[in-house]
């Protein structure tokens, strides 16, 4: 197991555990009430996108086909919004791109001492990182280019969706919106590849640039500022030993 310092910020507690694990088990992704409000929040808020995409990763051996359909899903609303040409432009990119929901597991409300759905095996595992750590450090020269710079704090020119917005607000060029999109769309081409990976008559067929799709989408759609806390964390703790 990775050292229990790392990842602090992304621990489950039993109850989001119980919703993860029931999540996956039943492939509620597909139901459509689930798949209304998941578009309509763009996922999961920061912190359970992250922690969700932990969890998967540590129960599925980061085959994370689920969480790969879900952006690929996303991204592909987010290419059509950007899309909109014509009067007030980035007034209705910006207000297709906002949130309408709030994230479905902070609405539910979830009680961290609530009784149990996963079994003591499922929660030590679910609490595990280092299947995430291992996947984002092989794959993290491919989604580092692709941060937020204002994420970051480096002032580098990628957008995560909310300071996109933000950015829309004070205005941007036709050209500036035409590289996101296309940026996005190279995103989602790689999301599809490791999604059909995942696939039995498919396996093997993704790189880890594939696999970094995931990475990227996550970060556009909810932010990357837990990420970024996690990847500094690794790489300081690889430095010490």
């Amino acid at each position: 197991m990775e050292p229990e310092c790392q990842c602090k910020e992304l621990m489950p507690n039993v109850s989001e555990i119980n919703y993860i694990w029931y999540y996956m088990q039943t492939a509620s992704i597909m139901a459509p009430d689930v798949r209304r409000r998941l578009r309509a929040a763009w996922g999961f808020c920061e912190r359970h996108a992250w922690m969700l995409l932990m969890v998967e990763s540590s129960m599925r051996h980061s085959f994370l086909m689920g969480p790969a359909v879900l952006y690929g899903d996303l991204l592909g609303r987010a290419s059509s919004v950007l899309r909109i040409r014509g009067p007030m432009r980035d007034a209705r990119i910006a207000r297709g791109l906002r949130d309408r929901r709030a994230c479905l597991m902070c609405s539910m409300d979830l009680n961290p001492v609530r009784g149990k759905y996963a079994g003591e095996e499922t929660i030590r595992r679910s609490r595990d990182p280092g299947e995430f750590i291992r996947l984002v450090e092989a794959t993290r020269k491919y989604w580092e280019d692709g941060v937020c710079g204002i994420c970051r704090g480096d002032g580098t020119p990628g957008r995560c969706r909310r300071h996109l917005i933000e950015d829309l607000k004070r205005g941007m060029t036709p050209e500036g919106l035409d590289r996101h999109r296309d940026e996005l769309e190279n995103v989602r081409r790689r999301l599809d590849a490791y999604g059909r990976s995942c696939r039995w008559e498919h396996r093997g067929t993704a790189d880890l640039e594939d696999k970094a799709g995931l990475i990227r989408a996550v970060g556009w759609c909810s932010g990357w500022q837990p990420l970024l806390r996690l990847a500094e964390e690794v790489r300081e703790a690889a430095v010490g030993l």
